[in-house]
């Protein structure tokens, strides 16, 4: 039975340990291997691979529409011209002002286009010869200043003028006016209310005069070195005659005259209602210089017409003699908003005679101008029944004052124009209808216009639904994207890591750009900006809400030298917006390692033969190995107190104490100590004396340290005997406890376990050494056969910290020589052998008689056949 339950047991213990093993393979199975949990990089964060553009970012030299300002996209095909503000961008140094024809002297034009030819095509034809406009030199070598600004509005011909030209990053940005004639076909569709959408076709192009692609194909096919500047604004096409009957059905509807020529007849004789130049002072014709920022009276003009006027249709929406103005300008480059100091709200304009088919040849008398009128059927902005703040009675307007009043407004100002269309009865009922409401009455139900605080969408919508009449510069700057600054590592830096993270700041929202500078190429000081030689491009990130960015360099190729960095930034990822110029150029140093390795090769500690103190000239020496990039740098080695290792970062704190430095090293790998009083640490620490040494490089003005040492020493600093107390013999043996003391705390102590102890005895015998307990204390046994003396006792800590030698008393009493009463002792063993033997027969006898009596009693004590007790003898 035993040995089949044995077996059961032992047959169960192995089905039991299968099932175990079984059960831990199938958890292993079921449960997913671990995996490192994605990190999400900060905002602002950006890796050289994680880029949404291309590492070498090439320079994009095909011409780009960056902003139209104003363009007239209502055309009369009876009677109108191409009026275009816009700002262009090319590759920087691409055009030059005074020629914009041929390359900018030095630019690479190999395998790139350069200089620059807009073309238009004047019959809206999707072929054919395009026409090429005639520039206006008003910069560099040109008629610059007044001059260009009278010569540019006395222009009448196929022109355009480069107003300013401005450097942002690697691109140029161009701010141009344009003019010319139209000769659009008069087959439109009387029907469609709001003009006949019809493609328009205005190319800029890059490239040299002798160059073959200096000519787009007749098939318009796109090309890398033009671009159709209106392909996103088509033109809006109205027949020059109305026809059939009804509430304007049959109608394209009213419109404004552009002008052209004397047409009407301005203060230049000519154009200048259109990219009029206010930044310096003007000489008019005749009459008094107008001073810089101030357009000259009878500059603007409103003219609206309905050709249904002259068709003697009496129930239609045919009357245009009344409409609204407001002077619009731009802020932060992207939205339109009222110019406060002329037209905070649209002004309406009643009273007007109304105009039929033939508006050029009555456009001078019947025009609104800014100048005084008899009638005061004019522009001038008023605020009540005074001028408004910008606006003179002579009709001069202020756009200095305008722009200094307001200082949101990039210094870019157009004229928009709404009508107010009637019946010839003077009724709008029939007029306001959903489908006609936008060309007959657009401003219907919104008679302010553009307000302040209007969203940009509104303000776009509305200026949408008018006609941009007149437009003028002063001043006129794009918005300002400012650099982006470098904080991070500091300037001049040290580093280990080969592949550093360039940290600062700039402008929230906006994507900034790293670059390192290509030795081939460097960064030129005078001209920081060149796109030939900003660099290898390293990446790119989004500045985060709070201003800051951050790229890794993950490219970086060189451990033992230095790379300069620098960054600008641009509102978006695309690379086709504005952009700043470069930040500071931050300059690191990089150096392979080990760049420090600090090791604590001696540490002093007490000895018995010191009397238990550091012996004369003991020093904490510190010793290690540098790779120095350059002569005369410095090294400096810190001592950091702390509870552990992990409690120490990459840069020393302000808590460190500086051991020591080491000045003027020579170049290249060497050697280093660092010796260091040992009171140095006494008044360091209190209990805790564990401290971590690194080692810092840096410049000759001991500035720009690198970042911590790779190595880093952690010693327990223990330079401190321990102490014996409470050392006493008792009861045979010797004891005591032993603590440890501390620098500069007194008689503070606390017990010091594992500290050996050695005994040397009177006879100058030698005890095995112990060691004390977790509370300090240590035990020896007194041997017999000693004599009184004094023992001598030090002890050792782990540390090999020693004490001075102490004395401990041993006083014994001297034994006896004989017995009392006797003399001598020869005769004691016979005694104590008698005494033996009389006390073991005197124990026989008693417990004979003891158990007679228990069988007398007790029958079971008595032997059944005697009846005597069973010990009795």
């Amino acid at each position: 039975m035993t040995s089949g339950r044995v077996r059961k047991q032992w047959w169960r213990a192995v089905v039991c340990s299968l099932l175990a093993i079984c059960f831990a393979l199938v958890s292993l199975a079921i449960v997913p291997p671990s995996t490192s949990s994605p990190i999400s990089s900060p905002v602002g964060v950006a890796q050289a691979n994680e880029v949404s553009v291309q590492a070498n970012e090439p320079i994009d030299y095909k011409p780009k529409l960056f902003k139209m300002l104003a363009l007239n996209t209502h055309i009369d095909t009876d009677q109108d011209e191409l009026r275009m503000d816009f700002v262009l961008r090319v590759a920087r140094g691409q055009v030059r002002a005074n020629d914009p024809t041929q390359c900018q002297t030095g630019f690479p034009s190999t395998g790139r286009s350069c200089g620059l030819k807009l073309l238009f095509q004047n019959d809206a034809s999707a072929t054919g010869g395009l026409t090429t406009l005639t520039y206006i030199n008003t910069l560099g070598s040109g008629l610059a200043g007044a001059a260009g600004a009278l010569k540019w509005a006395q222009n009448r011909d196929e022109r355009y003028t480069i107003h300013s030209i401005v450097n942002s990053g690697v691109y140029d940005y161009l701010t141009i006016s344009v003019e010319a004639d139209l000769s659009y076909t008069n087959s439109v569709d009387r029907t469609a209310i709001g003009g006949v959408t019809t493609p328009q076709y205005v190319y800029a192009q890059t490239g040299n005069v002798n160059d073959n692609n200096w000519t787009i194909p007749p098939n318009r096919a796109e090309g890398s070195t033009w671009t159709n500047l209106t392909a996103a604004y088509p033109a809006k096409l109205y027949s020059r005659e109305c026809s059939g009957t009804g509430a304007g059905a049959d109608c394209n509807g009213p419109r404004a005259f552009v002008g052209w020529d004397d047409n009407p007849l301005l203060w230049s004789g000519n154009q200048a209602n259109w990219g009029l130049m206010t930044d310096v002072g003007i000489n008019v014709v005749s009459g008094t210089p107008i001073s810089a920022g101030t357009a000259p009276p009878n500059s603007f003009f409103v003219y609206w017409y309905n050709p249904w006027y002259d068709s003697g249709v009496t129930n239609t929406c045919s009357r245009n003699t009344s409409f609204y103005f407001q002077w619009l300008g731009l802020s932060g480059g992207q939205k339109w908003v009222p110019v406060n100091d002329l037209t905070p709200t649209a002004q309406r304009v009643d009273g007007q005679t109304p105009r039929g088919t033939s508006p050029a040849s009555g456009s001078t008398s019947n025009s609104a101008f800014n100048r005084i009128t008899l009638d005061n059927h004019d522009i001038r902005a008023r605020s009540g029944s005074n001028m408004a703040p910008a606006q003179n009675l002579d009709g001069t307007i202020d756009f200095k004052k305008a722009k200094d009043d307001q200082p949101e407004l990039d210094g870019y100002f157009k004229l928009v124009t709404w009508p107010i269309t009637t019946t010839a009865s003077g009724s709008t009922a029939n007029c306001v209808a959903p489908n006609m409401r936008d060309a007959y009455n657009p401003l219907d139900g919104q008679p302010n216009g553009v307000t302040a605080g209007m969203s940009q969408s509104e303000a776009d919508a509305l200026v949408a639904k008018g006609w941009d009449i007149d437009t003028a510069y002063y001043k006129y700057s794009l918005p300002v994207v400012t650099p982006p600054v470098i904080t991070t590592p500091a300037e001049g830096s040290w580093l280990q890591t080969q592949h550093p993270t360039i940290e600062g700041t700039g402008i929230p929202g906006h994507v900034v750009r790293l670059y390192a500078e290509d030795p081939s190429k460097p960064i030129v000081g005078t001209a920081p900006d060149d796109p030939d030689t900003r660099g290898r491009y390293i990446g790119e990130a989004t500045v985060g809400s709070d201003g800051r960015w951050s790229i890794a360099d993950n490219d970086n190729t060189v451990t033992n030298g230095s790379v300069r960095y620098h960054a600008w930034q641009a509102e978006t990822t695309s690379g086709y917006d504005l952009t700043s110029g470069f930040s500071n150029i931050r300059t690191l140093q990089f150096v392979p390692p080990p760049v420090v390795l600090p090791n604590l090769t001696e540490v002093p500690h007490t000895k018995t033969t010191a009397n238990g103190l550091l012996p004369t000239g003991s020093k904490v020496k510190v010793h290690g190995t540098v790779n120095t990039p350059a002569a005369g740098m410095t090294l400096k080695v810190y001592a950091t107190r702390v509870a552990a290792e992990s409690n120490v970062g990459n840069s020393h704190p302000t808590s460190d104490k500086l051991l020591c430095t080491l000045t003027n090293l020579s170049a290249g790998q060497q050697n280093w100590t660092c010796e260091v009083e040992p009171s140095f640490f006494y008044g360091q620490h209190t209990k805790l004396d564990t401290y971590v040494f690194q080692a810092y490089l840096s410049d000759a003005a001991g500035t720009n340290e690198t970042s911590s040492s790779i190595d880093r020493t952690v010693v327990t600093l223990d330079m401190t005997s321990p102490r014996l107390d409470d050392t006493a013999v008792s009861g045979g043996n010797l004891s005591g406890t032993i603590n440890k003391t501390y620098h500069n705390f007194g008689a503070d102590a606390d017990p010091e376990g594992n500290v050996t102890v050695h005994v040397t005895w009177p006879d100058g015998s030698t005890a095995t050494p112990v060691t004390t307990d977790a509370s300090g204390h240590w035990s020896v046994a007194v041997p017999n056969g000693l004599s009184s003396g004094d023992i001598h006792i030090y002890a050792v800590d782990s540390q090999t910290n020693e004490t001075a030698i102490i004395a401990v008393p041993l006083n014994l009493i001297p034994p006896a020589k004989a017995l009392p009463f006797t003399g001598d002792h020869s005769n004691l063993p016979w005694i104590i052998t008698g005494l033996i033997l009389l006390l073991l027969t005197l124990g026989a006898g008693i417990y004979a008689y003891v158990s007679r009596r228990m069988a007398s009693e007790d029958p079971s004590f008595a032997d059944p056949t005697t009846g005597k007790a069973v010990d009795d003898p």
